[in-house]
């Protein structure tokens, strides 16, 4: 069964407002298994959000309230360290981009090998896309 069909692509464009500037691939079925988080840290088991969000799983001694610090402290704990706001492809680098509004995370993306992001929308499928501009349409995508 393809995952990347035009139904997909009318669902996911019209839901979001997003993929306007470049290319993008949908890389997976749609879940509620897991978030943009979790899949931003290789994770498929958990849906991850702060405790702002009931029901969802948030490792002991983070920050819960949803802000961009407490994502931030969540991927150090996992080993990422800060590195700036430059999105270039960087060897032995696994980078991690965070998307925020209002002090607040609402996405979190992970760099591929060859440079193009893959990304989790919300309750729906993973995609890869060519950059984090991609990304930026009017709705939240964690």
């Amino acid at each position: 069964m393809a995952i990347d069909t035009p139904e997909v692509r009318k669902r996911l464009e019209g839901w979001f407002g997003i993929f306007a500037v470049d290319n993008y691939e949908v890389t997976s079925k749609q879940t509620k298994k897991y978030n943009c988080i979790a899949w931003s840290m290789g994770k498929t088991n958990k849906w991850w959000e702060a405790a702002k969000y009931p029901g969802y799983h948030w490792p002991d001694g983070i920050p819960d309230d949803g802000s961009l610090n407490a994502l931030m402290n969540l991927y150090e704990r996992w080993g990422y360290k800060k590195c700036g706001k430059d999105a270039t492809l960087e060897e032995g680098m696994e980078k991690v981009a965070i998307y925020c509004k209002d002090g607040e995370y609402s996405h979190g993306a992970r760099q591929l090998r060859d440079g193009r992001w893959t990304s989790k929308l919300g309750l729906f499928e993973d995609i890869i896309h060519e950059s984090l501009d991609s990304l930026c349409g009017n709705r939240v995508v964690s």
